[in-house]
């Protein structure tokens, strides 16, 4: 069965950084599933890293449409605003004034296009992407306008990370989990990046994981370093994806391990405050071991990362359910993986299913150095890691599980 499906994303090409890649890929690879594809997303917004690439790669086939809004982002880009400043800052992060996000500027004058757009060109089934989740609100107007199948698919919770997690006070806490049953309730499937995400919304949902691109993968791998120990990160840091660890770790392995000490180095790829970072590393006596590339693009930061002895991998005690979508592009890449993650979460269980490399319990930094040091023994050793079958985790393999999804959730309808 094949038919036309309208995807909502606020976050798309060419946009970079990683929430903008489940949907650029799953756009790029559904029209090779049978599917038309429309996309509705949101006009040029203050961001801190464009990706051009993504945009140039997707098929001619594919028709993106972009709406106005009100949000902070949208109005910082017009009226030439740094977005991460000053009084733009503490609005956005308002969550008395931005409910469920600050994206709600977005709604009305993407739902006027939506309408439009279906007008225009009909569409059978409607598929909306968060965060932010005012994109599933969307959705959920339109199913009840047109009658039109919608799935609601979730690469985290909330925003990234659960209501009870990311506010203090009860009455919103329990607004939001609110709105996550309702969306549950109507939407005619919810899907999302592992189960433990998708339970809190439905418990019908479907876990479709993300992956990587072989047309990325193929073409990244760049000369492993054999002069230093590179210790690669991609992507943001936060409190939800300290590097700190890492620092301990390593200040462990290098006070018993002088080879270790004098070939060690640390690379961050991304848009990241600097200053902190090194300031981090500076306590754990790892100041000059920092090298910061900035923001590269998707393809740039892919060569970059294959140069790495590791690939590193962080999400904070708390946070089971967060699977970064990194964590696929590592796993197509030469280097194991090195992850200090909750135990028994879901970035754990993936690496151990795919022999991706090596896991331990934030909590624990010396299990971690001696995960660290074992790498980087076999590194020393010139010896290659081998990971398990990987086909099951490329985004094409994700885009025919959706494409299947859709016919399913449109022969029901």
């Amino acid at each position: 069965m094949a038919g036309t499906a309208l995807v909502i994303a606020y976050y798309f090409p060419p946009l970079g950084m990683g929430g903008v890649q489940r949907m650029a890929k799953l756009v790029k690879y559904l029209p090779k599933c049978g599917y038309d594809v429309l996309v509705l997303t949101v006009k040029p917004i203050r961001y801190p890293a464009q990706d051009e690439f993504l945009l140039r790669e997707l098929p001619a086939t594919v028709k993106v449409y972009r709406s106005g809004s009100h949000d902070p982002a949208r109005l910082a880009h017009l009226f030439h605003i740094p977005i991460g400043s000053g009084a733009m800052a503490s609005m956005a992060k308002n969550k008395g004034l931005f409910w469920p996000d600050a994206k709600i500027g977005w709604k009305g004058p993407a739902l006027v296009l939506a309408r439009e757009i279906i007008d225009w060109h009909p569409v059978d089934i409607i598929l909306s992407s968060s965060p932010p989740i005012t994109g599933h609100l969307i959705g959920m107007a339109l199913k009840e306008r047109y009658g039109l199948p919608w799935v609601a698919d979730f690469r985290d919770i909330w925003e990234m990370r659960p209501p009870e997690k990311r506010y203090a006070d009860p009455r919103i806490i329990e607004k939001s989990n609110a709105l996550l049953q309702k969306i549950g309730r109507t939407a005619d499937a919810v899907t999302a990046v592992n189960a433990s995400v998708g339970k809190r919304v439905s418990s019908q949902a479907i876990a479709i994981m993300g992956g990587f691109d072989p047309a990325d993968s193929s073409k990244s791998h760049g000369d492993p370093s054999r002069d230093t120990f590179t210790l690669t990160h991609m992507g943001t840091v936060s409190e939800v994806t300290p590097m700190t660890p890492f620092f301990a770790a390593a200040q462990i392995i290098a006070a018993r391990n002088n080879t270790f000490a004098e070939k060690v180095r640390f690379v961050f790829i991304g848009e990241l405050d600097g200053g902190r970072i090194r300031q981090q590393a500076a306590a754990y006596g790892l100041a000059d071991r920092i090298h910061l590339t900035g923001y590269l693009s998707h393809a740039d930061a892919l060569r970059e990362a294959s140069r790495a002895g590791a690939l590193l991998i962080s999400v904070a005690d708390g946070f089971p359910e967060t699977l970064p979508g990194k964590i696929f592009d590592c796993l197509a890449l030469p280097a194991p993986l090195l992850a200090a993650v909750p135990f028994g979460g879901e970035p754990e269980k993936l690496i151990a299913s795919t022999h991706g490399g090596f896991s331990a319990d934030i909590n624990h930094p010396e299990v971690l150095a001696d995960r660290m040091e074992a790498l980087f023994v076999e590194w020393m050793a010139g010896k290659r890691w081998v990971k398990n079958d990987l086909s099951g985790y490329t985004r094409p393999a994700m885009a025919a599980e959706f494409a299947r999804l859709f016919d399913e959730v449109r022969g029901n309808g």
